[in-house]
């Protein structure tokens, strides 16, 4: 991470972080590298995103239960054109 950093990267990952009371918190850190009197030093920066992680999974659950009906019409239209067919077959 360093070379990337002297090469002047700006470094970002996500990542859980503890707050002080015990619970975990999801950041987005960005580090980039600055100097200060003359030295090198990482500055980074943290970012909550708890509501974008929670949309995320609201949206991963929704398309979760389309595909679910996706599947399940298929198999009701499956069996409707087998009945169908019967049917036409016994006039």
């Amino acid at each position: 991470g360093w070379e990337r950093l002297r090469n002047g990267e700006i470094l970002s990952s996500e990542l859980e972080i503890t707050h002080r009371n015990g619970f975990h918190i999801p950041v987005q850190t960005y580090v980039t590298l600055i100097n200060v009197e003359g030295e090198p030093c990482a500055c980074g920066i943290l970012t909550d995103i708890s509501e974008r992680k929670r949309k995320q999974e609201e949206l991963n659950n929704a398309f979760e239960a389309i595909k679910t009906l996706q599947e399940q019409f298929a198999i009701d239209n499956k069996i409707l054109k087998e009945n169908f067919k019967r049917k036409i077959f016994f006039f």
